[in-house]
């Protein structure tokens, strides 16, 4: 189960008002960037990922995660994740907390392409180590 998905289910099965609900994920695309660099990217592709999904259910989730350009930090980018609920009318929006990008990350940056998929590489190990053994 991707960590995304995995994030939603634990979420809902946490509220005895959602007993019993399923939780689906779909791949689709997000319609904005696809290596989102600002908070407008970041909650565009989230609303769109919630709409674009929000079909036969009660709810919809997107979840997007891109970099953000910030002044006084060590590498001048921190991580951000947005997650909007969607319930056919209503937006509900929920982001997370800010996370730099570790040194490591960044000092050998030959582009920002390298950045993205060293996250993305972090966050599948991530999902590696917590997936349950066979």
């Amino acid at each position: 189960m991707k960590i995304n998905v995995r994030a939603v289910h634990d979420l809902i099965s946490r509220r005895l008002v959602f007993n019993g609900v399923k939780v689906a994920s779909v791949e689709l695309s997000s319609q904005a960037s696809e290596r989102p660099k600002s908070l407008v990217e970041i909650l565009r592709g989230a609303v769109n990922r919630a709409k674009t999904v929000f079909n036969g259910c009660d709810l919809s989730f997107g979840i997007e995660n891109g970099l953000v350009a910030v002044p006084h930090t060590k590498t001048s980018m921190i991580r951000l994740c947005a997650c909007v609920i969607y319930d056919g009318q209503k937006l509900y929006f929920g982001l997370s907390s800010v996370s730099t990008c570790p040194l490591k990350l960044m000092e050998p940056v030959p582009s920002e392409e390298y950045v993205f998929q060293a996250i993305k590489m972090a966050m599948i190990n991530l999902e590696d180590q917590n997936a349950p053994s066979p």
